[in-house]
């Protein structure tokens, strides 16, 4: 039999499908009245990605940390972040209002209105990947998508954005 669990939601879908999550594990999401043993055949038959996926998230390193920080770190971490808007105060990007918080899936955020977020997990990464995370949502403050204009100005700024993000991607949050 495979070497994984999963669980099974049943909704009103046409099609069986499989999600692979660092945090939930492997669902199988079904139509209802879907019989037990297709939904087995159809993860037997996809055992090999699934396996694939799972073994590729155990490779990740987790970061975080229990709770929200201390006054004084939180203090400390986002005069970290204001110092970065701040190099890049010639782009003339105005963000409205800046949060240090944690988040569960994202390293940073930026609202229509232009509060950014910044996951407060980034405290225990390297000062380039914490600023890479800041500029990229100062960008959306100019493109509120990851267009092509986007990444052009995010790549005027930080040129070696790609490696960061893919270094940025060797981590997840707990």
């Amino acid at each position: 039999m495979e070497e994984f669990s999963y669980r099974v939601i049943f909704s009103r879908r046409r099609s069986i499908s499989i999600i692979v999550s660092p945090h939930d594990g492997v669902t199988v999401r079904a139509p209802y009245r879907t019989p037990d043993a297709t939904i087995e055949k159809y993860v037997q038959n996809k055992s090999g990605w699934i396996k694939k996926h799972v073994e590729g998230f155990s490779k990740l390193t987790r970061i975080g940390h229990e709770g929200r920080l201390g006054a004084e770190e939180s203090q400390m971490f986002l005069r970290r972040v204001n110092e970065i808007i701040f190099k890049y105060q010639a782009c003339n990007f105005r963000p409205g209002n800046v949060v240090v918080r944690p988040l569960k899936t994202r390293w940073g955020s930026c609202t229509s209105k232009g509060k950014i977020t910044i996951n407060s997990s980034l405290i225990n990464l390297d000062e380039k990947i914490l600023e890479y995370v800041v500029v990229h949502e100062l960008c959306h403050l100019r493109h509120h998508n990851h267009g092509k204009e986007f990444h052009k100005l995010l790549g005027e700024l930080i040129p070696d954005y790609k490696a960061i993000r893919r270094e940025l991607g060797k981590y997840l949050i707990r």
